[in-house]
Parts: C-alpha cells; sequence; structure tokens
C-alpha cells in the first residue's frame, strides 16, 4: 500500500527549512495533515476506471472549410478594437483619477524632449527642429494604436546614428553633396528627404512584418540579450557624443570597428580640445547629477510636478552662451539654426527609394526590437499586458504618419517614458499635452535654443543613458546567476560596440537562439532523495536519504533526438552505473566486491518534468530498459501522464515487465518491496521531516 502521513506548514513558513536550521517546529494544532493510505496504482489500472477513450482522430480537411475557418478569422467589426485599442481603454479611463497625472506627465515629457531631440538631431546631421518633432507626429497614431501606456515614442540615439550612416554612404556615393542628386521635385533637404524615406520604408516593413505576425519571434530574444544589445547601444551613443563633450570636429566612422577609430581619432585629437566646451560640459554633468540624486527626489516628496532640471540647464547654458558669445569668441559650437513652425504634409520622395530598402528593414527590426523589449518592462512594471505584435503594427503606423511630416524612423525614448512613470502618468493620453507642448515650442519658441552649446547637448544625452550604461554593473550578478546569459550579454554588448549595431544586433540573435538550443539539448537532471510522506529532493543539493538498492532518476527536458544520448548519459553518470564494465566484469554482480551499484536492484525514471518523447526518445528508453534488465535490475517510470501514456503504449511491447505509474509514491512503494525481495538492505520506515 502507499501510505503518506505528513503535515503541511502555515503559509509562509517551511518546516523543512526550521528542522535543518535547528529552529523549533509548529505544534500539529498549527498544521494541516495529509494522511493517504491507498493500494498501489499503476497506469494501467488509471486507465482501466478513469480513461475516457482514444482521442479522436485528426481527418484531412477539405480545401473550403480551411478557407472557410480563414475567412472567419479575418477582423470583423467586433475585432476593430483590438487593433484600435484606444477604442477599448478610453471608455474606461478614470478622469478624475488619471487625468492630472498624465497631464504632468506628457508636459514633463515634453520638456525632455526639446534638448534630446536637439540632441539626436545631430547625431543624423538633420536639422535641430526635426529632432523635436520627431516626438510630435508619430506620438499621435501610436496613442491611437500602441497597447503600452507608458511608451515615449520619438527620436531615439541608436536609429538616428543609423540614419546618419545611411546619409553618410549617400554624400560619399555621391561626392559629399546631397543637394546635387534629385531627389524629387518638393522642397524638401536632401537629408530630410533621406530621412523621410527611411521612416516611411521602415513603416511599411514593420505593417508586413505584423502582417507575417513576427512579434511571436520576440519570445527568441531573451532578457540577457536584450539588455546587452541596448547596453552596447547607449555605449554606441556614448562614444558619439564625446566629440561634442571635448569639442572636437571628429566625423562619425560607420561600419565594423567604426567605434574603435572614433576613439583613436579621438585620441589624436586631444591637442584640438576647445577647453571652453570641456568646461561647459563638467559644470553640466556635476549639475544633472546633483538634479538626479538630489534635487529631485527631494522635491517629489514636496510636489508631484517633476523638477525640470534639463530644460533649467538648457536655459542657462543658452543665455550664458548668448551673452558671452562663446561661439564667435572661443570657437565653441552651438546649435545654430534652428526653423520655426511645422513642415507642411508630404509624400516622402520615392525616386530613388531602391536603394534604402535594406536600410529600411534592418532600422524597422531595430528600432521595434528596442521598442518592444522596453514596452513588455513597462508592462511588466506596471502589471498590464503587451502586445508584441500589436506593437510593431502602432509602429508601423506611427512612422509612415511621421514620413509624411518629414520625420525620421522613431522609438521608444526610454529617458521620456522612465520619467513618465516616475511622475505618476497612468495611459497614453499623456501625448496630449506633451504634444500641445511641443507643438507650442516648434512654432513660437525654437529660435530661442539656437545659442545651445552642443557639448551641453551631449552631457545631457549621455546622463539620460545611465539607466542602460549601469546594467554594465549587473554583469557579475547575471554571470553567477546562470552563466548562459551572461555569454549572451556579453557576446551581445561586445558585438554591437565591434561589429555595428546592426551586425551586433544579428549576433545577439544567435546567440540567444543558441542558448535556447543548449538549453533544449543539455537539460538539467538530477537524483532525487525521498525525505519522507511525498517530498522528493536534488541530491545535488540535499543529502541523499534514498535506501540502499533504489534509484530515482529526474530528467528536466524532452527526450528527442537531439538529448536522446545527452540522456543516456546523464541517467547512467547519475545512477553511479556503467553498463559496459558490468558487462565486462567477472564478478556475479558486475562489479568488485563493496562496489556501490552492487545493491542497485530498481531505479525508477520519472516523466513528470519531460514534456515529448519521440521516435528516438524511445529507441533509447528502450536500449536502457534492455541493459538494466541484463543487468538484474528492475526499471519502473513515474510521473506518466497525458500524451506519454499514449507514447509509451506503443512503446510497451519493447519492455515486458515495465511498470508505469502516475506519481512517484507509487513506484517508490513497490520498488522497496522489490528491493526487499532482491536482499537489498532497506529502511522499513523512512523518517518523515516533520
Amino acid at each position: 500500500n502507499v501510505q503518506l502521513t505528513r503535515a503541511i506548514p502555515p503559509k509562509g513558513f517551511s518546516v523543512l527549512t526550521c528542522k535543518m536550521s535547528g529552529a523549533s517546529v509548529h505544534k500539529d494544532e498549527d498544521c494541516i495533515k495529509i494522511s493517504v493510505n491507498r493500494g498501489i496504482a499503476d497506469v494501467g489500472h488509471v486507465l482501466e476506471r478513469y480513461s475516457c477513450g482514444e482521442r479522436p482522430k485528426k481527418g484531412v480537411i477539405p480545401f473550403y472549410e480551411r478557407l472557410k475557418k480563414v475567412w472567419s478569422s479575418c477582423p470583423n467589426q467586433s475585432d476593430f478594437a483590438t487593433y484600435v485599442p484606444i477604442l477599448e481603454w478610453l471608455p474606461g479611463y478614470q478622469w478624475r483619477k488619471w487625468v492630472i497625472g498624465d497631464f504632468v506627465a506628457g508636459l514633463s515629457s515634453g520638456v525632455l524632449q526639446i534638448p534630446l531631440g536637439l540632441g539626436f538631431a545631430s547625431l543624423a546631421s538633420l536639422p535641430p527642429s526635426y529632432g523635436v518633432i520627431s516626438g510630435l507626429f508619430p506620438a499621435i497614431t501610436y496613442m491611437i494604436f500602441g497597447t503600452c501606456r507608458h511608451l515615449a515614442i520619438g527620436a531615439f540615439p541608436v536609429v538616428y546614428i543609423m540614419i546618419g550612416d545611411v546619409i553618410d554612404k549617400f554624400n560619399t556615393r555621391y561626392s559629399g553633396d546631397i543637394s546635387t542628386v534629385d531627389l524629387s521635385t518638393i522642397d524638401i533637404e536632401g537629408e530630410v528627404a533621406i530621412s523621410a524615406m527611411l521612416a516611411l520604408m521602415s513603416g511599411l516593413f514593420q505593417l508586413a512584418l505584423r502582417a507575417m505576425s513576427f512579434g511571436n519571434l520576440m519570445t527568441l530574444l531573451s532578457d540577457a540579450m536584450i539588455g546587452g544589445f541596448s547596453t552596447g547601444a547607449a555605449i554606441h551613443v556614448v562614444i558619439s557624443q564625446l566629440k561634442h563633450v571635448f569639442g572636437v570636429t571628429n566625423k562619425n566612422v560607420p561600419g565594423v570597428g567604426g567605434k574603435l577609430q572614433v576613439l583613436y581619432n579621438l585620441y589624436k585629437s586631444t591637442p584640438k580640445i576647445n577647453y571652453c566646451a570641456l568646461v561647459l560640459s563638467a559644470i553640466s554633468f556635476v549639475y544633472l547629477m546633483i538634479n538626479m540624486y538630489i534635487i529631485r527626489p527631494n522635491l517629489s516628496k514636496v510636489t508631484k510636478f517633476p523638477f525640470p532640471g534639463e530644460l533649467i540647464l538648457v536655459i542657462i547654458m543658452t543665455s550664458v552662451s548668448y551673452g558671452m558669445n562663446l561661439h564667435g569668441v572661443y570657437g565653441l559650437h552651438v546649435v545654430g539654426f534652428i526653423q520655426t513652425g511645422l513642415p507642411w504634409p508630404q509624400v516622402p520622395p520615392m525616386k530613388m527609394v531602391s536603394e534604402f530598402i535594406v536600410d529600411g528593414l534592418i532600422i524597422s527590426v531595430v528600432a521595434y526590437v528596442i521598442s518592444y523589449s522596453f514596452a513588455k518592462t513597462y508592462g511588466r512594471n506596471g502589471h498590464y499586458k503587451v502586445d508584441p505584435n500589436q506593437e510593431i503594427l502602432a509602429l508601423g503606423v506611427s512612422n509612415i504618419f511621421g514620413s509624411f511630416f518629414q520625420c525620421g524612423p522613431v522609438c521608444d525614448v526610454p529617458a521620456r517614458s522612465l520619467n513618465m512613470v516616475a511622475v505618476g502618468g497612468k495611459s497614453q493620453l499623456s501625448s496630449v499635452s506633451c504634444c500641445g507642448f511641443l507643438m507650442m515650442v516648434v512654432l513660437y519658441m525654437a529660435p530661442l535654443f539656437q545659442a545651445l552649446p552642443h557639448s551641453v547637448v551631449g552631457v545631457i544625452v549621455i546622463v539620460c543613458l545611465k539607466g542602460l550604461l549601469v546594467q554594465l554593473l549587473g554583469v557579475k550578478q547575471i554571470w553567477e546567476r546562470n552563466k548562459v546569459d551572461g555569454v549572451v550579454f556579453v557576446v551581445t554588448c561586445v558585438g554591437v560596440i565591434l561589429l555595428d549595431i546592426e551586425l551586433g544586433l544579428l549576433v545577439g540573435v544567435i546567440a540567444s537562439v543558441l542558448s535556447i538550443v543548449y538549453r533544449s539539448v543539455k537539460p538539467y537532471s538530477c537524483t532525487l532523495s525521498p525525505i519522507g510522506g511525498s517530498i522528493y529532493l536534488d541530491t545535488h543539493y540535499f543529502k541523499d536519504m534514498c535506501p540502499s538498492g533504489i534509484k530515482l532518476f529526474r530528467y528536466f527536458g524532452p527526450i528527442d533526438f537531439s538529448t536522446y544520448s545527452h540522456y543516456r548519459s546523464s541517467f547512467y553518470r547519475s545512477i553511479d552505473l556503467d553498463p559496459e564494465v558490468r558487462r565486462g566484469s567477472d564478478d556475479e554482480d558486475g562489479v568488485k566486491d563493496g562496489g556501490e551499484t552492487q545493491s542497485v536492484r530498481v531505479v525508477i525514471i520519472d516523466l513528470g518534468s519531460v514534456p515529448a518523447v519521440d521516435a528516438n526518445g524511445l529507441v533509447v528508453l528502450r536500449e536502457i530498459h534492455e541493459e538494466l534488465a541484463e543487468l538484474g535490475v528492475q526499471l519502473l517510470f513515474s510521473g506518466v501522464h497525458g500524451h506519454l501514456i499514449h507514447i509509451l503504449d506503443k512503446l510497451g511491447s519493447g519492455l515486458p515487465g515495465t511498470k508505469h505509474f502516475p506519481t512517484i509514491e507509487d513506484a517508490f512503494s513497490l520498488a522497496i518491496s522489490i528491493a526487499c525481495v532482491g536482499g537489498a538492505t532497506v529502511c522499513s520506515e523512512l523518517e518523515a521531516p516533520y
């Protein structure tokens, strides 16, 4: 019979932990007792009493039935809200609770967009105003189609560096003068035209990827890969901003090893450092650190409205630069002319669109990976769901809409999004106040920032990436937690830095997929130790209290063509048994006297953690059974559930005398009796832990 008697401790208290640490155990009245006394049940007994019969076989579905199924799955009027999420969340919007928080969050995000937009535009060699409006028009459409409540869409430095690389390649191809190329007949500057074309191409590719449900593939990208990519991309941006911090005029070098070349060129330019720019950079950095760690945290206790530290810095430095004529006296690089007014909507030039197809595809994937990785984090922290396929649709529509207003490709801006979360934003309705503020700046206030030093903008950009850069400090923790994740993080980060963003992303994806393959072909395995009741613990971490003559083996993965060799080696290594050695031994039992494996009589293979078994898995299980049978060892299967019952039925004719059990307790109860009959010394009763 199967006899189990043990007690479950109160919630939140581990009796096992108490006993191992020497603490007192709860009294019986504080525990819930479990008592089971029944006969041993094998799978055959369970099937005989509870089976619902054979599963109906799937027949061939006629073509017209499949067509009807596809047609019925197409979106109808009732599904329209799924593709336009604002129709779902706006009717349930809690105006009294959320509207003030969203209004303040939008204003705060808009204030931060000004220096960031001005700085990011310089990365792509675009006029400053186009970096600001990138957070205006695309944000309107994302508010309608997006599923992330806190994602602030706009210009992101990684994407704008890629835009700058495309413009540089186009410049080189046409002798450094885009203005000589007839991109279109409409009145758009060459760099802006290329940026708008890339936005349009990116949006179209993202819609195509949505049609292919590309978002489902995001499950292949681990958090370690995304962390390594974002960290490497942040380092990319920091390197690109160093020339502004030191006031030198080095050019960006795209391609493999480009950032190393940029650092080398910066080293050679040290005699040309503009010390006025360096002093302003140092002052700005110290001020932003004080604002981040002292001013803002203390003021947040007094008022919900965030202290606009970055905007105040911009105003002060612009005033100093203009009043002291730092550009004319010290040669300090400033933002320069900023166009006022909103761009008139126009179709992006399509004359040379074929030259930007590959670049548009790469940017579309990079922008989506960046946006969704951060959106998933915001959703996890905010306890709401972010749909990966809807996100790529929202991003595609936003890019297409923005391209008609000469905006470049956009994605999430982490600094603004995190600021919205900190301020208390609750929904995408915050985009209304953000867009309204940015529109006022572009229409009336843009010329006020013309004397803003590039060195100050560069420092603001670097400081805003602090949240990504500090991920480097967590590499050791990632490595200690899981070495595979640590390798993926480091390989992706180094790949992005050394090989450029596009190839680095590819390296990261490959590393992430290989980590999945590695874990799949080499799952964890262990032997189990019964400590009483129905508790079985991993002998790698707990004492082995299994009775002599019995071994319990558990494998945490599928047994298929990719793992059958690893399964076989793990099995024999775990139970300390080598069938080849035992066959070749002169002893009757196959080992020397006193050998540990001499007393093994029963082996239990627990299949409770095995999700699937294929034909190769059946072969290796049959081989193990035959080899153990030759050695006089009885094989039992436990945890046989669901589809494994039918799979092992197919194997049953090749496993005479094998028993299949639904639980370890049933198999273990029979194993004790078999081991006793075989002459092994076993415990008549295992000591319960409590």
